[in-house]
């Protein structure tokens, strides 16, 4: 399993790393590879990559000004979150400004899963644990180092954060040129010449596949500096936030002697090394020593394309080499960095020693109460052995003798206790009745009490009774004094019958028929109105809902039509991308065989008649006249201005 990824972690806490725990060194690196393939991949589409959490990989673009005009080129950069430094008190190495054009995409993983044979919910569990590991090395203050395949490292180390580009991921990311170019027409820089690496067919076996980054308090960077200058076939890593720390001094050349930029670490000659000892050195001798110190087996400077000196630059560049020295550092920062590890070793080494100091102090205390509490207990044993030696000289009072008398029998001991249980029984008995009596005579007594109570009660009823009788007899016969006399005598209404007057009439009957059946007809007819009335409602209204429904399915049809259609453009777009991604890269390796496998002569060697500058790519017999191309051009023995 991954023991060195979970390293910053103790055996309790790995349970809290399902997928990393069930994952092996292999599959993680193939996981990361993945993601660092991802990145490249969009970030070759002109597209910056999120990683929540962590950062985010993007492009500057700035102007370099060339003399006559300005030269827009953009480099990549990485920017890392607000919220990581605020919340580990991170620093990152003046970091560039992003462009406000480029879009930024977020880290998918459902592609990384179809490039991969697990699952997304693995992928994205290895991806989000991986970097909860490296933020609890970086909390725990370890130097960390993240390798992403094909782009670069970002080290994590005493608070400071660095992106390290690797150059043929900076010239994959500009097609035209530009950062190359401008790159190479800065003499005098740590990347003035960005040099390539071979193709993955061209390289060896060995150094092809890059290891996972496994997090450790080591410095994998010198190793792989190491292993380059050994092998020479690993990719070189470009410093893209440390491109302006780079410090130079000027003098004035006594001499015509010829640098070359060639090499990454060209070699000064001793005198002009010592002359610029003396000239940066102030008046009042004051001065902070710079040794630079070069290097003792390094490749010839001389450019193989001439023969002779000074024809590998042309005469401005070699006036410029010849006035600008570079001074290198980084001999002093690796001294600095030993001196600063001497320093922690130092402070470890005291403060390993101060425990163990408090550790001893702690022993010889804890040795010291030992001995007291020793002596002490030795004391007490003494003065007890002492005093039970010593015969006392007061009587005692009874005496041991030696053969005991008899024991008396167990009948006897048997009758006592006897005779102690029975009268127990006895006197428990007694107490039983006596209590028996005296609760009887108490609930005989509670009786009484309540039967007075109970006649006090009902005599009290009873006389409350009697006075309502005599108020109720009062007040009738006050009724029966002031009653009104009673209802008048019966009188006739009128004098003749009152109903059936009009039956014996035909024609008044006649007519009330009729106005019976009008009214009865007029019913009828508001009756069926309003009935017809309801249905045709009821009617509508079921159209309405009908009508209703047949919309609501058909605009539910044609949502889920538009969203296949969404669907199956985006799955056909994404299969058009990857066949042509496929394509390319089919063509590519098909181009990069052709050259591996063509003979003759090479475009490059055709090249060598062609004396060029290194630098500025002029002719070596330039003077000062300009290489690029005029709106206009006048051809000598023609009336044609091209």
């Amino acid at each position: 399993m991954t023991n060195g990824l979970l390293a910053v972690v103790s055996e309790a806490e790995r349970n809290s790393f399902p997928t990393l725990s069930q994952l092996s060194e292999n599959d993680v690196d193939n996981i990361w590879a993945n993601v660092s393939a991802f990145i490249e991949r969009h970030m070759t589409m002109q597209k910056g990559v999120c990683i929540a959490g962590l950062g985010v990989f993007t492009f500057s673009q700035q102007k370099l000004d060339i003399g006559n005009k300005y030269v827009l080129y953009q480099r990549p950069i990485f920017i890392l979150t607000e919220k990581l430094c605020q919340s580990h008190g991170l620093k990152q190495t003046r970091p560039l400004a992003a462009a406000g054009d480029i879009p930024v995409v977020q880290l998918n993983f459902s592609a990384l899963s179809i490039d991969s044979p697990f699952e997304r919910d693995v992928v994205e569990g290895c991806v989000r644990e991986m970097l909860l590991l490296l933020l609890r090395a970086v909390t725990a203050q370890r130097t960390v180092f993240l390798l992403f395949q094909g782009i670069g490292i970002l080290s994590f180390r005493h608070s400071t954060v660095k992106m390290k580009f690797y150059r043929n991921f900076i010239s994959s990311m500009d097609g035209s040129g530009t950062v190359l170019w401008a790159l190479t027409n800065r003499p005098g820089t740590s990347i003035s010449i960005v040099s390539g690496t071979l193709s993955s067919l061209q390289r060896p076996g060995s150094c092809n596949a890059m290891t996972f980054p496994k997090i450790s308090s080591g410095n994998p960077l010198l190793k792989m500096e190491e292993e380059d200058e050994e092998k020479g076939s690993a990719p070189e890593l470009y410093n893209g936030q440390e491109e302006n720390k780079k410090e130079f001094r000027p003098f004035t050349a006594k001499n015509n002697e010829n640098i070359s930029s060639d090499e990454r670490n060209p070699e000064i000659p001793s005198d002009t090394m010592k002359r610029n000892e003396k000239d940066s050195q102030p008046p009042n001798g004051t001065s902070k020593k710079v040794e630079v110190k070069p290097e003792a087996a390094h490749p010839s400077l001389s450019c193989r394309d001439h023969t002779r000196a000074g024809q590998e630059l042309c005469y401005l560049c070699m006036q410029r080499a010849q006035r600008n020295v570079p001074l290198y550092l980084s001999e002093e920062r690796r001294r600095e960095d030993k001196d600063e590890e001497k320093l922690l070793l130092l402070a470890e080494k005291h403060k390993d020693e101060q425990l163990l100091l408090r550790e001893k102090a702690k022993q010889e205390q804890k040795l010291q109460d030992s001995k007291t509490t020793a002596a002490f207990n030795l004391g007490v044993a003494e003065t007890l052995r002492a005093k039970k030696s010593t015969r006392s000289s007061q009587l005692e009072s009874s005496y041991i003798f030696g053969r005991r008398p008899v024991t008396p029998p167990r009948l006897l001991k048997q009758r006592c206790y006897m005779q102690e249980l029975t009268d127990q029984v006895t006197q428990r008995r007694v107490n039983h009745t006596k209590k028996c009596q005296d609760e009887k005579i108490n609930e005989q007594l509670h009786q009484i009490q309540l039967a007075d109570e109970f006649a006090k009660l009902k005599s009290q009823e009873l006389l409350q009774k009697k006075e309502n009788m005599k108020k109720l007899q009062k007040a009738l016969d006050i009724q029966l004094e002031h009653r009104d006399p009673g209802l008048p005598a019966r009188q006739p209404d009128s004098d003749g019958p009152v109903f059936g007057v009009w039956d014996g009439a035909p024609a008044l009957l006649s007519e009330q028929k009729q106005r019976a059946q009008r009214i009865c007809e007029e019913q009828i007819k508001t009756a069926c109105s309003k009935r017809k009335e309801a249905l045709c409602s009821q009617l509508s209204e079921q159209k309405k809902e009908r009508d209703m429904l047949r919309r609501n399915n058909q605009e539910h049809i044609a949502d889920r039509i538009a969203r296949y259609e969404r669907l199956r453009n985006l799955w056909t777009a994404l299969e058009r991308t990857w066949s042509h991604s496929a394509d390319l890269k089919h063509g590519r390796d098909l181009e990069e065989r052709a050259f591996i496998r063509s003979g003759g002569r090479l475009l490059i060697d055709q090249c060598e008649q062609y004396r060029r500058c290194f630098q500025c790519k002029r002719k070596t017999t330039n003077c000062g006249e300009s290489n690029i191309w005029k709106e206009s051009h006048y051809i000598p023995g023609s009336r044609l201005m091209v």
